[in-house]
């Protein structure tokens, strides 16, 4: 895995990818950012990060100039993978926070506002996809007019959250991914 632009442009992610995730391949974070670039000037966004893997959606967003990311991650190895990863490209620590939580229960309890939501949950689970979706609808955290993006399996379908838009889905083999704006 790689960073695909910005100041960390083509660095290699060099922590070992635990077995428990599924990290974006680089081919679809490219399409999603190249997206999100007609939408989006990065410069002082505020990012969250859940289900973050590896956390290559959320470097991606700091590499482009995002002030803050907020990585969350239950898994103990994932969050060990983060940190090395920011260690590796040497993200100072007052630009992110690991924080070792259940994305859902994090989403429905944050209070900092976020402008762009990457949400990554564990394909072919259908029940923790409408469990996301619904958290999405209650989140105090994410701003208005910010954008969510939700990577999931071709195969379901998402509903799109109350009092949200939707701005794009696409495909790309067995991946999909559904962006939202919150209104």
């Amino acid at each position: 895995m790689r960073i695909i632009s910005g100041r960390w442009r083509g660095r290699i992610l060099p922590a070992r990818v635990p077995p428990e995730t599924r990290p974006t391949q680089d081919a679809v974070r490219e399409a999603v950012f190249n997206i999100l670039s007609t939408r989006i000037e990065w410069s002082g966004r505020r990012v969250l990060d859940v289900f973050a893997g590896t956390g290559a959606l959320g470097l991606e967003a700091l590499s482009r100039g995002a002030s803050w990311c907020t990585f969350v991650e239950r898994s103990a190895n994932a969050c060990k993978a983060i940190v090395e990863n920011c260690r590796a490209l040497r993200v100072e620590r007052e630009f992110y926070a690991v924080v070792r939580a259940d994305a859902v229960k994090y989403l429905r309890s944050a209070t900092e506002q976020f402008d762009v939501v990457f949400a990554d949950p564990p394909y072919g689970n259908a029940t923790m996809v409408q469990l996301l979706i619904e958290a999405i609808q209650e989140a105090n955290c994410i701003a208005p007019e910010a954008v969510v993006v939700v990577e999931h399996a071709a195969s379901i379908a998402l509903p799109v959250p109350l009092r949200y838009e939707l701005l794009v889905h696409r495909c790309w083999g067995k991946t999909a991914c559904t962006i939202f704006l919150r209104q």
